[in-house]
């Protein structure tokens, strides 16, 4: 070889840059409230609108750097030792790179790989849960709106639109003020929107969230209605519901009746024979399954018409008189089973399958309150007629009066140059069925003399031919003859006003005459009552005086048959009256057994025991007296709500609105309290307690005065006492939390709920006894089948633990936990 070599040169390996050290700081846009958080993950998981910062440090050191995101590129800070920063703002996914520019490898690398997904800001979240379906409007044209909200991030603001043809007109409710969930009470005054009987308005409820990055997303309620029922339309739905119960109620007593007979063939046969043969006793045990049946379809009649009840009472407020006798009925239908019925069935049941020899003792009072049960469903029935009868005719009177207004405004109509000829077609439609109702009510009125008035009514609208005038009106319409048009119905809106005024004057004299015949009942029993226990006293001296008390025992028997008497009455009155007669007639029997007992005594010369027994005889006397002429004071009063009665509604009304207040003060407290209270919510929250303290002490006062009266009521607010202890306890303490918000809300949907009790002027929110039955286990209870009502309540779990505060670096594995919920359903995610 030559020899030649070259000169020697070094290859020197530079190792690429190692990242000794990377953080990532997340600050939030300021709307969220979130607080600043960092990461060591290049996994960027976070709202739009987030600025990032990063910084680090790598192996040696590095003369410039540059984040590439999407296209875009910003500067990255550089300086000794291989430290650098940046920041970048996150608009949208995407993948960037951390670039340095190596100082001996004079080229950028890239050392870090940054993954960016933006996690939606959700749409609010929005439940209107009062009412929380259509409603006529109340007498106090005042509507509660119950809305809750719930966001992410934070709320913008409430806002009710509305509108008869379209909810084109927006108020705005309130600001909510970036807090994360809100309860709000709104009083809607619609007492200067010019509705008029027969219009409707619609409205829906929307919220905002506070997205200062997108804009704001609103979400908006269902649409609900507000209808203006015309009286009218009012009274005939009282007058519907009272049809279709008694219409309920008649296959029952026929039912009934039936059963009795064969219990009585039973019966007879039993005592005949001295004990049931083989067939006997299938027939007998058949006939108890069908008496456990028919008891269980009562039950079920009763809870439906105190469903409609509630539903009327809760409309436009009728006349206190239809309000009252509504109730009552009410009230007649909860207590129409025998609370005796049910064991006696069972016990009789239980006998004849063991074949004892109290079976016939089992079947005479099983045979008792059968029959009592037989006299609760005539008497219901009878009361039923009644009523329905009066409601016919006071829907009668205020069809004519609201016919008679149409009428004008279609004159009215006219001056304006109008042609409403379809106006009064439809009003002729509507007198021809008052006209044909006011006859066929002529016809089936229990009442003769009212019966008689209503058949000359009817005769006279038929002289003065109605209906062709309303044809004529409209005949001149569609001729263009508006005088013709004026003229006839000028004397059609007359006569329309006369009708209204003597259908109203029949309808009160109708309801007085009852009224008044009652109370001369009532009146009569008190007065014997009375007689009796007088006497009763008087027989109670004359036995100190005497050796033997025997010879007294018939005159102890004379007063247990008069007392008797009284009660038949009593029983034979309760199908005209709801003025507790038959809880009299009940209670009088036990006088009577007292009687009886101290009768028994006296023949046997027991002196001491026959004086105790009377004296509770004279007791239960006095008491009766008492409790009637209680009813008598309702009676004369033509079945009015009472004074105190009034003042108790009055009460409960102030007590609901002074909740509602607390409560939409407390929806200003942002939950959970962030760093804890401020001095001013800590002085909020003060005012608040001190209001709430102030109403429990002003209903416990109300329960003083009420001592004891109507028992179902004042248990129920008894509870409301501790409830309402129990959040004083907690705003005392500074546990302002979810749990206290929904103990408020309930308390205000209890004094809602008391004030309709009163209104109803029977309703007892008691537990009310049920018929045996049986039972179904239900499957544990599941998400809803229907994928958008599951999702909807997963997104608001989702809320709701985003709610609870920062999750830092869990948020993405809870939002991608709840994200599989919705794509898959909870049986398919992972545990």
């Amino acid at each position: 070889m030559l020899g030649y070599q070259s000169s020697e040169h070094r290859v020197n390996v530079i190792e690429r840059l190692k990242v000794d050290r990377l953080v990532f700081t997340y600050t939030y846009p300021e709307y969220s409230g979130l607080e600043e958080y960092r990461s060591t993950s290049p996994d960027v998981v976070c709202l739009a609108g987030t600025r990032i910062g990063f910084k680090g440090k790598v192996s040696r050191g590095v003369d410039a750097g540059r984040f590439v995101l999407a296209g875009d590129t910003a500067e990255v800070r550089t300086a000794e030792h291989g430290e650098f920063e940046g920041e970048f703002l996150v608009r949208r996914d995407g993948e960037g790179r951390i670039e340095l520019l190596d100082a001996f490898g004079g080229e950028f690398q890239a050392v870090e790989l940054v993954r960016v997904r933006t996690v939606p800001d959700e749409y609010p979240l929005l439940k209107v849960f009062m009412p929380g379906r259509n409603v006529d409007l109340p007498m106090s044209q005042q509507i509660v709106l119950g809305v809750n909200s719930l966001d992410d991030y934070g709320l913008g603001g409430l806002y009710l639109h509305f509108g008869q043809d379209s909810a084109d007109d927006r108020v705005r409710i309130k600001g909510l003020g970036g807090r994360r969930e809100d309860t709000t009470f709104y009083t809607w005054d619609l007492s200067e929107a010019g509705l008029l009987p027969g219009d409707e308005l619609k409205y829906f409820v929307s919220v905002s969230d506070n997205d200062a990055v997108s804009g704001p997303k609103f979400t908006r309620s269902e649409v609900f209605s507000v209808r203006f029922p015309t009286m009218t339309e009012i009274f005939n739905a009282s007058v519907r519901k009272t049809e279709w119960t008694a219409q309920e109620l008649e296959p029952m007593r026929e039912e009934q009746e039936e059963l009795g007979k064969e219990l009585e063939r039973i019966a007879e046969q039993f005592k005949r024979e001295g004990e049931l043969s083989w067939d006997e006793q299938q027939a007998l045990e058949q006939l108890l399954a069908d008496q456990g049946e028919l008891a269980q379809e009562i039950g079920e009649l009763s809870q439906e018409v105190g469903r409609m009840m509630d539903e009327l009472f809760q409309g436009m407020a009728l006349d206190a008189e239809t309000m009252q006798r509504l109730g009552q009925l009410q009230e007649l239908l909860s207590e129409l089973l025998p609370r005796e019925l049910q064991e006696s069935l069972r016990r009789l049941s239980e006998q004849l399958q063991q074949e004892t020899p109290d079976i016939r003792q089992a079947l005479d009072q099983f045979q008792l309150d059968q029959e009592q049960l037989r006299a609760g469903i005539e008497q219901a029935l009878e009361f039923l007629n009644r009523v329905l009868e009066e409601q016919r005719l006071e829907a009668l009177a205020r069809e004519a009066e609201e016919l008679a207004k149409s009428q004008d405004e279609i004159l009215e109509r006219l001056d304006l140059g109008e042609t409403p000829d379809k106006a009064q077609e439809r009003l002729g439609q509507d007198l021809d069925s008052l006209l044909k109702e006011l006859q066929d009510l002529a016809s089936t009125m229990s009442d003769s003399a009212i019966a008689e008035s209503l058949a000359a009514l009817s005769e006279q609208a038929s002289e003065d031919r109605l209906s062709q005038m309303s044809e004529q009106a409209m005949s001149g319409m569609q001729q263009a003859n508006m005088r013709q048009a004026k003229s006839a119905g000028k004397r059609l809106s007359g006569k329309l006003k006369d009708m209204s005024q003597s259908l109203s004057s029949l309808s009160q004299s109708l309801k007085k005459k009852r009224s008044s015949e009652v109370a001369k009942q009532l009146a009569a029993a008190a007065e014997q009552l009375l007689t009796v226990s007088e006497r009763q006293e008087e027989l109670e001296k004359e036995l100190g005086d005497l050796e033997s008390l025997a010879p007294r025992a018939e005159r102890q028997m004379s007063f247990h048959d008069a007392t008797g008497i009284v009660a038949e009455s009593l029983v034979a009155l309760g199908g005209r009256t709801m003025a507790t007669t038959s809880r009299i007639a009940a209670d009088l029997a036990g006088t009577m057994l007292m009687m009886k007992t101290a009768a028994g005594e006296m023949v046997e010369n027991q002196r001491g025991l026959a004086v105790r027994h009377m004296g509770e005889a004279r007791a239960g006397l006095d008491r009766a007296v008492v409790m009637l002429l209680a009813a008598l004071a309702s009676a004369q009063q033509g079945g009015g709500m009472s004074g105190g009665m009034e003042s108790l509604l009055e009460q409960l009304s102030e007590m609901t609105a002074e909740q509602m207040g607390i409560n939409s003060g407390m929806s200003g407290i942002p939950l959970p309290i962030p760093g804890g209270m401020s001095a001013s919510q800590m002085q909020a929250l003060g005012r608040l307690l001190a209001a709430q303290r102030a109403l429990r002490e002003k209903l416990e006062q109300m329960l003083q005065s009420m001592a004891g009266e109507k028992p179902g009521l004042t248990s129920s607010l008894e509870g409301l006492v501790e409830d309402m202890k129990q959040v004083e306890e907690d705003m005392a303490d500074l546990n302002v939390t979810r749990e206290l918000i929904e103990r408020q809300e309930s308390i205000l949907s209890h004094l809602l709920d008391a004030q309709r009790s009163v209104r109803q002027q029977g309703y007892k929110e008691e537990r009310e006894s049920e018929t045996a039955r049986e039972f179904r286990i239900e499957r544990a209870p599941s998400l809803p089948e229907d994928r958008g009502d599951r999702n909807r309540l997963l997104r608001e779990e989702l809320m709701r633990a985003l709610k609870e505060g920062d999750l830092g670096e869990y948020e993405q594995l809870v939002r991608a936990y709840f994200e599989l919920l919705m794509e898959t359903g909870p049986e398919e995610a992972p545990e």
